[in-house]
């Protein structure tokens, strides 16, 4: 690792430059993720395309914030979270993906019920239905 530069799965939207060449490929950030999740689709859909994310270890970045326990965020994570599977993957690697998928979901709804965010999880999941 160190610092040289490598590649990464997606970059952060806080701290990114893009190719205008892979922006007009791709389009840009989705509107209907307007918040959480919106880099993630991004990134997966620029690598799909076949563009590739690098970190530069050695880059410094300030970014201002301060995670809260807000009940509604939590409802706009898990919501995005989906809409970014559904719509960026083929349904053969949805179904490739269903076991860790599955297990990933049981794990979320223990962690939504531990913090005391099972109703917004729940919410966000009768949202997509």
């Amino acid at each position: 690792m160190g610092d040289e530069a490598r590649e990464i799965p997606f970059a952060s939207g806080v701290a990114v430059l893009l190719r205008a060449a892979a922006l007009r490929q791709v389009g840009l950030f989705d509107p209907v993720l307007f918040l959480y999740q919106e880099d993630q689709d991004l990134g997966l859909r620029l690598r799909l395309a076949g563009w590739r994310a690098r970190l530069a270890p050695r880059s410094l970045v300030w970014h201002r914030y301060a995670f809260g326990r807000n009940r509604g965020k939590h409802f706009w994570l898990e919501r995005n979270r989906y809409l970014v599977l559904a719509k960026n993957l083929t349904l053969r690697s949805l179904l490739v993906l269903a076991p860790a998928l599955a297990a990933a979901e049981a794990a979320t709804l223990g962690l939504a019920l531990a913090g005391g965010w099972l109703g917004p999880k729940l919410r966000a999941d009768l949202a997509l239905l």
